[in-house]
Order: C-alpha cells, then structure tokens, then sequence
C-alpha cells in the first residue's frame, strides 16, 4: 500500500504503524478535537507513544481552533494503534 492512498480509517486502523491522533483541547472555547498526524516522513519516524511525544513533532504542530480561531491548544491525548496515553491520568494503555 502506498503511502499517498492511506485514509484516515487507515491511519486509526493501523495500516501505518507511524501514525498518531492527537487529541486537543482549545484554550479558548473548549472544544476538544482529533488531529491525525503520519509521522512516517520523519528522518527517525517514532515506533510508539513515547517516541512521539518526544520527537518535536508536537513542537511543530500549527494549531488553530476551527470554531474559535484561537491559536492555542491543550494536548489532551494521543492514540497508537497499539496503545494510547490521556494527559488526565498519566496512564499507558496496552
């Protein structure tokens, strides 16, 4: 499978073992929402949750409130195909 026909459904699925979803929370309304982030491109790309969040991707991330236009965000989450981690309980799923 190539990477330019991967879909959102492929990426939660986890056809590509380089992709992430990061859960947001807007600074200014409120609004949680889900990013998807392929990090295949990556000169190193991360294998797993902590890989990720270390590897400045997030750093990178430009972020803007569809409702709001705030450019500000709360990181609530990420999601892995093979394990997940919520900022609210410091807790690594399986």
């Amino acid at each position: 499978m190539s990477q330019d026909s991967l879909t959102a459904d492929d990426i939660i699925n986890g056809r590509n073992p380089h992709a992430f979803a990061v859960h947001l929370r807007c600074a200014n309304c409120l609004k949680d929402t889900m990013r998807l982030v392929d990090a295949s491109t990556e000169a190193e790309p991360p294998a797993n949750i902590e890989d990720f969040l270390e590897c400045g991707l997030l750093r990178r991330m430009v972020v803007v409130c569809s409702v709001c236009e705030c450019p500000s965000a709360q990181l609530t989450g990420v999601d892995h195909a093979h394990g997940s981690w919520d900022a609210d309980s410091d807790d690594w799923g399986a």
